[in-house]
C-alpha cells in the first residue's frame, strides 16, 4: 500500500510540475510588440511635419532620413508640399520598417532589432545593439542631447532582446504620456 501512494505522490508531483512550467510559458504581454514599438518610435523620434538637418541629411516626419537627399523619391507623394501630416508620418515610418522583413525568428528580438535599424541603420546582428555614433557601449556622441536620447534607445531595444518586461513596461508608459503631451498637440 505505501508503495502505490509512493508512486500516486510522485505522479501527481510530477504532473504538477508539468503543469507549473507550461503556465509558466504562458506570458501574456501587457501591450502588442506592434504598439511598443509604434510608440517608441513616435515619442523618441519625435514629430516634425517639416525637413529638418539630420545627420548627413535631412529628416522628416518621425525622423525618416533622405540619407542626403537620395532617399527623397521614395516618399515623394507625402510630401510634395514640401511637409507630412501626422498620420502620413506614421505611414512612412511603418513602410520603413516593414521593408527590413524579419530580422529575427524571436518576436520580441526583431522588435529590437527594427528599432535599432530604424535609427542607426539596417542590422541582423543583435551584437550591434547597445552601441551607436562610435561609442564602444551606448551612445559616443559628443553632443550631451544626442548621447542621453540614443543612450535610453540603445537600452530599451536591450530591454526588448533580453526580454526586461518590467523596464519594457516602465518606458513604454512614459512613451504614451509623452505622446499625449508633446507628439499629439504638435499634430493639429
Amino acid at each position: 500500500m505505501k508503495t502505490k501512494l509512493n508512486t500516486l505522490l510522485q505522479y501527481v508531483g510530477i504532473v504538477a510540475l508539468i503543469i507549473l512550467f507550461m503556465s509558466a510559458n504562458k506570458y501574456s504581454p501587457k501591450y502588442s510588440l506592434y504598439q511598443i514599438k509604434v510608440w517608441e518610435l513616435k515619442a523618441n523620434e519625435g514629430y516634425e511635419p517639416w525637413w529638418y538637418p539630420d545627420g548627413n541629411g535631412h529628416s522628416i516626419g518621425f525622423g525618416w532620413n533622405d540619407c542626403a537627399g537620395k532617399r527623397r523619391h521614395e516618399i515623394r507623394k507625402y510630401t510634395k508640399d514640401g511637409k507630412v501630416t501626422y498620420d502620413e508620418a506614421t505611414e512612412i515610418t511603418l513602410n520603413e520598417i516593414q521593408k527590413y522583413g524579419t530580422l529575427n525568428s524571436d518576436p520580441w528580438k526583431n522588435t529590437a532589432l527594427q528599432l535599432y535599424s530604424y535609427n542607426c541603420g539596417l542590422t541582423k546582428s543583435g551584437a550591434r545593439l547597445g552601441k551607436c555614433c562610435g561609442g564602444r557601449w551606448m551612445c559616443g556622441s559628443r553632443n550631451l542631447d544626442i548621447r542621453k536620447s540614443h543612450s535610453r534607445r540603445r537600452k530599451f531595444e536591450l530591454a526588448l532582446w533580453n526580454k526586461d518586461f518590467d523596464y519594457i513596461y516602465k518606458e513604454t508608459e512614459k512613451n504614451q504620456r509623452k505622446i499625449s503631451q508633446h507628439i499629439i498637440p504638435k499634430k493639429s
